[in-house]
């Protein structure tokens, strides 16, 4: 048997201010999702997207701000100079460029508090996502800064506490990820990881929706696809791409539910979605997990799914037709 969890995260600001807040945060979060798995039972923790962005503003700082168009510029004004030279070093003049004093740090707090997780529970940990540039451990060099393109990332982790696959995000939104100017991944960056689950992948939100990404995925042999999110439009408003609609049905009818059903060889989906507020973004949506019935031969796709739209919520799934 496996055990598949979403966390359903609603954001602590607190939790970010330091490296042992945010690793309680998250082990706390995991050892949650994970309070009904069985002993014997390999088990994957999905985290939702732009989980680890906070760390950005409030690590280690004071802030002050209220938008966060103001905290980017609070932001600026403090590390314009280092920016300044990682810029010229890197050839990233973008606004995604202040980010680049901070890396090494943000994914050291970053990659300890779920390679922490991961190892305390014994379980494979997608993480999430963050704002992240190539940020590489190598024997002479340690921890540095290898690449100056900064990318809506995810992170695979095993039980070990290992990365096992990293996955940028390809389709970027029309908000802040072009503003900040994040660099796209490409189609050849789908990949899917060998795992006792079987084979896993991640596509973060909105790739989830364009067929190309589940093609590549499917045609890999991928089993689970791992789909974190962060839905920053009203879950019972109107839906973005026809005012008559509302977004939370159509998330639900035209996503990675959808999405999945006929592949060759994707058996279920895991959709955690990251709810709260961060400055004056809102972030809503009801996590889920399904499953493709053409292969499961379920009678509902929908395995689990969140009652709530704003609040703290895990959802989970017991599954025994998994093989490599």
């Amino acid at each position: 048997m496996a055990f598949l969890a979403g966390v359903q995260s609603k954001l602590e600001l607190d939790a970010y201010v330091s490296s042992q807040a945010f690793e309680a945060w998250i082990v706390g979060q995991t050892k949650l999702a994970l309070k009904s798995r069985d002993s014997h039972e390999t088990a994957l923790v999905a985290f939702p997207e732009l989980i680890g962005l906070p760390l950005l503003f409030f690590l280690e700082r004071k802030v002050t701000a209220f938008k966060i168009q103001d905290a980017a510029l609070e932001l600026a004004r403090e590390s314009w100079l280092e920016a300044l030279k990682f810029g010229l070093q890197f050839q990233n003049f973008s606004a995604s460029g202040f980010i680049l004093p901070r890396a090494t740090r943000l994914f050291e707090v970053f990659a300890k508090a779920f390679s922490i997780a991961a190892r305390e529970t014994n379980s494979f940990i997608a993480a999430g996502s963050s704002f992240l540039p190539g940020v590489e451990v190598e024997a002479a060099k340690g921890l540095h800064l290898a690449d100056g393109r900064v990318q809506n990332v995810s992170f695979l982790f095993a039980p070990s506490g290992k990365i096992l696959l990293r996955s940028p995000k390809l389709n970027l939104t029309a908000g802040l990820e072009k503003l900040v100017g994040l660099s796209r991944g490409r189609l050849e960056d789908v990949a899917a990881a060998l795992t006792p689950l079987g084979h896993v992948t991640t596509l973060i939100c909105y790739d989830g929706f364009f067929e190309r990404a589940l093609e590549k995925a499917d045609s890999l042999g991928t089993q689970i696809i791992v789909q974190p999110s962060a839905n920053a439009a009203p879950w019972n408003g109107a839906w973005s791409a026809e005012k008559s609609k509302i977004e939370g049905q159509e998330w639900l009818a035209r996503g990675i539910m959808h999405g999945i059903q006929d592949r060759l060889n994707i058996r279920y989906a895991l959709n955690p979605m990251l709810v709260g507020e961060l400055f004056d973004l809102v972030f809503e949506g009801r996590s889920s997990i399904s499953a493709n019935q053409s292969l499961t031969r379920v009678e509902n796709p929908i395995l689990s799914i969140a009652d709530s739209h704003n609040d703290f919520e895990i959802v989970t799934a017991r599954v025994s037709d998994l093989t490599l």
